[in-house]
């Protein structure tokens, strides 16, 4: 009988035993298995991740909308070299134009969220600060002495850099691209502006529309998702 009483006693705690090492270490006292390197290679896969998302999202809108106003430069310079009386006119068709696709693409982005709004916002808050600025700084009151070419041209580059001056904003916060071309289309409106003088809007027409249409075709190319 002792015998018996002290095998169960020594199953019995060996039993408590086993269930005690079957138990599961405490966090806190668990060993990483996660080293640094693990963790900052994870964190640059995220990273990588959302720049092919900001680049997919781009790919999907950013470059119909640089399309767009690649041809509405293209067209609206051009058209105001031969017709600078009517640049009023064919500039505001355009423009018109070109808000309402941009309006359009915008609202057919695969991606969207709070943040595109406020573009849009941006866009519209700076061109009414820039009709502010215009009626500030143009001596409205003495038009009549003031070249009417020499208007059309300071009109045209006013705009053309205002633009720009967006683009480059925008690349801060969102893409390089879009700070380097802006800074590029600028500083081609500066030598078209004064070097060319006579020849600005043709100048504008195919170094400043091209640009915008060949950064949309680099967009669609270089960012598309792969297959």
């Amino acid at each position: 009988m002792p015998n018996l009483f002290y095998s169960v006693i020594q199953s019995s705690l060996q039993y408590f035993k086993n269930k005690a090492d079957s138990r599961p270490e405490p966090i806190e006292n668990m060993e990483s298995e996660i080293s640094t390197e693990d963790a900052r290679h994870a964190l640059g896969e995220i990273e990588t991740t959302k720049e092919q998302a900001r680049h997919f999202a781009a790919a999907a809108t950013a470059s119909p909308i640089l399309y767009t106003w690649g041809f509405v430069w293209l067209f609206a310079y051009g058209l105001c070299h031969f017709f600078p009386e009517r640049s009023g006119a064919i500039w505001g068709i355009l423009v018109a134009l070109g808000v309402a696709l941009t309006i359009l693409f915008s609202n057919r982005a695969p991606v969207r969220s709070k943040t595109d709004s406020r573009f849009g916002f941006a866009w519209v808050i700076l061109f009414a600060f820039a009709g502010v600025w215009m009626a500030i700084l143009v001596p409205w009151n003495h038009l009549g002495s003031v070249d009417p070419m020499q208007m059309h041209r300071s009109t045209g580059a006013y705009g053309a850099t205002l633009a720009m001056f967006a683009y480059v904003m925008m690349g801060l916060w969102w893409d390089r691209f879009f700070m380097w071309l802006g800074l590029l289309v600028t500083a081609l409106t500066l030598v078209g502006y004064f070097q060319f003088p006579e020849y600005f809007n043709l100048w504008m027409a195919g170094f400043g529309g091209g640009l915008l249409l060949v950064s949309g075709a680099l967009i669609k190319r270089r960012w598309k998702p792969a297959a």
